[in-house]
């Protein structure tokens, strides 16, 4: 007898069978008109024959539903496994071929319709392809094709013309500033290469100038060590005399003796107590207030009426 489990494959084998049936019989008098960039209209294969093609002839190297290898861990369809809509797969693409794959980087192959090219790209009806909209340098252009920003259209190709200066925008391939500046991916600004201080950090290849680095708060540069008011973090400490205040991490002046304070803001030697919110000595000295946690220097205890450094054996706990 078979198991549960291989009757489980089964049943899904012959649903996926009727399925490829009954999308071959409803779809065996249609077909697609695709409006090309060129104003032209032509005419794209009835998708009968796609079907036939594809669905009941797939890919040696595509992965069978009925093979158990086709969900990820949260439940999206694999790249190769059969799928009916893009939502459903992990990549987000469902190809013509009903199948889950990767989405097209710039010059990859795709179709009209889908969902077939990468974030940032779309499919050119003309060339069958992904590319910028507008295009980038060395990308195709056309009358319904326009260029990105400082470049022009000649012979059915984006061409560079002008390049950007500091602070204008850029269209992102990193070749559209002018010299010792890049293009940020991000903000689609020109920007100096190496990047200087203040200035966006993060994107691949691109570095801070020396004695700066990249800050992982707000992805810019900033000094090191950090100075006042600059983000820091356990890679990114603060300079002398500063300290990484805990609650908007950025560096700041520690406090001084007997200054108001909260918890982590005093200079080393020192602690904020909780009760008088000032910065005391660590261990605490004659007449500063102590407990359990804020002891006193030897040859002083912890007085258990004013809890604080006295000379003397009497002693008291108490949280401060």
């Amino acid at each position: 007898m078979f198991s549960i489990t291989k009757l489980k494959r089964m049943k899904i084998v012959l649903s996926v069978v009727s399925i490829k049936i009954f999308l071959v019989l409803l779809t065996s008098c249609i077909i697609i008109h695709v409006k090309s960039n060129n104003g032209d209209i032509s005419v794209r294969k009835s998708i009968k024959e796609e079907l036939v093609e594809n669905l009941l002839n797939p890919d040696e190297n595509e992965v069978s539903l009925s093979s158990g290898n086709c969900e990820s861990d949260n439940g999206e369809i694999l790249a190769g496994c059969i799928c009916f809509k893009d939502g459903q797969c992990e990549s987000k693409r469902c190809s013509w071929k009903f199948r889950c794959a990767e989405k097209g980087d710039v010059g990859e192959s795709c179709n009209i319709g889908g969902n077939d090219c990468m974030d940032e790209l779309e499919c050119s009806s003309l060339h069958r392809k992904c590319y910028h909209s507008p295009g980038w340098d060395g990308e195709p252009c056309g009358v319904f094709k326009d260029c990105a920003n400082n470049l022009k259209c000649k012979d059915g190709e984006c061409e560079r013309t002008i390049h950007s200066n500091l602070g204008e925008h850029c269209e992102g391939d990193g070749k559209g500033c002018v010299k010792g500046l890049s293009c940020s991916n991000v903000l689609h600004q020109c920007f100096h290469y190496p990047r200087e201080l203040h200035e966006p950090c993060g994107d691949v290849g691109v570095s801070c100038k020396d004695d700066l680095s990249c800050s992982e708060l707000d992805h810019k540069c900033y000094h090191v060590p950090r100075e006042e008011h600059e983000p820091c973090g356990a890679e990114n400490s603060c300079g002398d005399g500063l300290q990484c205040n805990n609650y908007n991490s950025k560096c700041r002046k520690a406090k001084e003796l007997n200054e108001h304070c909260v918890i982590g803001e005093c200079d080393d030697g020192l602690t904020c107590s909780g009760k008088y919110q000032m910065c005391f000595h660590y261990p605490r000295e004659l007449n500063e207030p102590c407990g359990d946690i804020s002891p006193c220097v030897d040859g002083l205890t912890c007085s258990e009426t004013d809890y604080k450094c006295i000379e003397g054996n009497t002693a008291r706990i108490y949280f401060y």
